[in-house]
């Protein structure tokens, strides 16, 4: 997975690839202007972030919505509905961002102690789910 920051400002949030140059790689409601001087910070702090990226799990919560939220595993995004995975509707946000990578197939949510296979977000028609 390529090294990334996302930044949360009051007016939007942006996201910067740190290698190999300081990128911007998504904006979401901040001006021309405002990238840029967040380009400058992620630019003056990108030892720092590497450093921290590296200390990190390889599987990303990128985003959380009222139908579910997404998960980047290497360069592959996969969304989890909470339609079909309902254990995660009523989950804190800080339990769903905790989630590891385990011999790169299992994915494992400590705080809620919920496993899932990862070829079960590859291939899910092969592994139904039936939640009862």
């Amino acid at each position: 997975m390529r090294p990334h920051v996302h930044v949360n400002c009051p007016d939007g949030e942006a996201k910067f690839w740190i290698t190999p140059t300081v990128a911007l790689a998504h904006n979401q409601g901040l001006s021309e202007k405002q990238t840029h001087e967040l380009a400058k910070l992620v630019e003056e702090h990108r030892d720092e972030i590497d450093k921290a990226w590296k200390s990190t799990s390889v599987a990303e919560v990128s985003n959380i919505s009222a139908h579910g939220f997404w998960l980047l595993i290497g360069e592959r995004e996969y969304f989890l509905p909470f339609d079909v995975h309902p254990w995660f509707r009523e989950a804190k946000v800080s339990q769903i961002l905790n989630v590891d990578l385990l011999h790169g197939q299992h994915l494992h949510w400590p705080d809620l102690d919920i496993d899932i296979e990862l070829n079960s977000l590859i291939e899910p028609e092969k592994y139904p789910l039936i939640y009862t």
